[in-house]
């Protein structure tokens, strides 16, 4: 039997028992006809009522009752436009909702002052800017971290959650200031047995400040753009105001919602600061890919211009995948010039050297110094000013990499200097030079420091 209103059913019962029966007779066979539609619920759902109510007419009027529900080829599309109504008057109350209460917040929050320039610097030129991580991550603040591919996206992120869960500085240089109350990491491509692999290699102490999920295989699930499906989301990532969150990474992402990298990753990011803001999130990081050559991230400039801070990691030579890796950051009150990045002996990441073009003159300098200290062993009587060992490698080395080689071998105590005729300054091969210069081998070896990749 439908669902009268009570208007009807009060209606029916008040009628003489006989017409209560013609009544019940009519409804049973519009019931029948219904059930017998190919749209049988919808016919039920829509169709039904009107007809028992044309059919309750007929009978409070003696009129002959005819059972004809309308024709039903016409159906899917009054369904289809009686939901669609609905939808929107659903849509429409809830943006009603959101307007209202976007209203009293805004109620709620006084005006600024208005002091003048003067006053305003006295009260604030003194600032300190607060830091997630200091120099590198302000709070309150999305980040933006782009890398090369196979420059170890994932073995950074692993590294940055034991810093902000356990307090160690990252990359063994900068301080984690403050404490999450928990650190939500999003991956988008590993599966769970690898991303916990990952996870237990960095033997992470405070385990329970980290909340790890993974959506590979079901990325469309966190359709953010819809603002029903982002509210599901915030409810069911929500840990308290404070949290971190960190998004791993923004690629597939983007495929999976049919997002143009190029044209609407901002889109992306609009409602990723909105579900960051219902949960409660202060701060996030998305991680992403760098273009072709390896120094910017690739698409959308939306994805440049709107973070706080941008962390950058690069290759020392874009085509080849052993070789060094450099990072760099820049942004609002952070500015962290590249240097380069390696594993200390318990396999955690830190900086360990300088930049690209700082590496690449010390192994120029260090390929020099090789044949400085040869020259010096192979004539170890004779008293070689700079000058004069310059221009016996000559044909080796400019003159400008020679005196590198020897200012670098001065500094690593593998030559020393002494006092000769006429005020010239002489150079001597130490023990230490001997025994570095043995290590080396053939001409023009580098240092093996130097030489060990940091593959992540």
């Amino acid at each position: 039997m439908i669902d009268f209103t009570h208007s009807i059913r009060n209606i029916v019962d008040r009628l003489p028992e006989p017409v209560q029966e013609r009544f019940w007779e009519s409804h049973r066979a519009i019931m029948k006809a219904s059930q017998d539609s190919p749209h049988a619920r919808y016919a039920r759902d829509f169709l039904v009522p009107y007809a028992a109510a044309d059919a309750l007419a007929a009978t409070i009027e003696g009129e002959p009752i005819a059972v004809d529900i309308p024709k039903l080829t016409d159906l899917p599309e009054k369904i289809e436009r009686s939901q669609l109504d609905e939808e929107i008057a659903s849509q429409r109350r809830r943006k009603q909702a959101r307007e209202a209460l976007a209203a009293e917040d805004a109620r709620d929050v006084p005006l600024p002052a208005l002091p003048t320039l003067d006053a305003f610097i006295e009260e604030h030129l003194d600032d300190q800017t607060p830091y997630l991580i200091d120099g590198l991550w302000p709070a309150m603040s999305r980040v933006l971290f782009t890398a090369a591919p196979k420059f170890g996206k994932t073995s950074t992120v692993a590294n940055l959650l034991r810093s902000l869960a356990d307090g160690d500085p990252f990359l063994g240089r900068f301080a984690v200031e403050k404490e999450p109350p928990a650190v939500l990491l999003i991956d988008t491509e590993m599966t769970a047995s690898t991303l916990a692999r990952w996870l237990d290699g960095q033997q992470i102490t405070n385990t329970e400040l980290i909340r790890p999920i993974t959506l590979q295989g079901h990325l469309s699930s966190f359709n953010i753009l819809e603002p029903e499906t982002r509210e599901r989301w915030a409810r069911h990532l929500e840990a308290g105001p404070g949290q971190v969150v960190i998004l791993d990474n923004l690629r597939p992402m983007l495929d999976a919602l049919g997002l143009d990298e190029n044209r609407e990753a901002g889109r992306f990011l609009t409602a990723w600061d909105e579900l960051m803001a219902d949960m409660g999130a202060a701060e996030s990081m998305i991680v992403h890919h760098t273009g072709h050559n390896g120094e910017r991230a690739r698409g959308d400039s939306a994805l440049r211009a709107s973070n706080a801070a941008m962390w950058q990691g690069v290759l020392g030579k874009a085509d080849d995948m052993t070789s060094d890796r450099y990072f760099s950051a820049y942004g609002r009150d952070v500015n962290v010039p590249e240097a380069r990045v390696e594993r200390d002996d318990r396999g955690r990441l830190v900086i360990a050297g300088g930049s690209r073009k700082r590496d690449r003159l010390t192994a120029e300098a260090q390929a020099a110094a090789i044949t400085v200290l040869t020259h010096l062993q192979e004539h170890p009587s004779a008293e070689l000013s700079k000058r004069k060992i310059q221009d016996a490698l000559k044909e080796d080395h400019t003159r400008a990499a020679i005196q590198a080689g020897i200012n670098w071998a001065l500094e690593q105590g593998y030559i020393v200097t002494r006092a000769g005729g006429k005020n010239a300054t002489l150079h001597d091969l130490t023990p230490t030079g001997v025994v570095w210069l043995g290590k080396m081998g053939a001409k023009g070896t580098l240092e093996p420091e130097l030489s060990q990749h940091a593959v992540f």
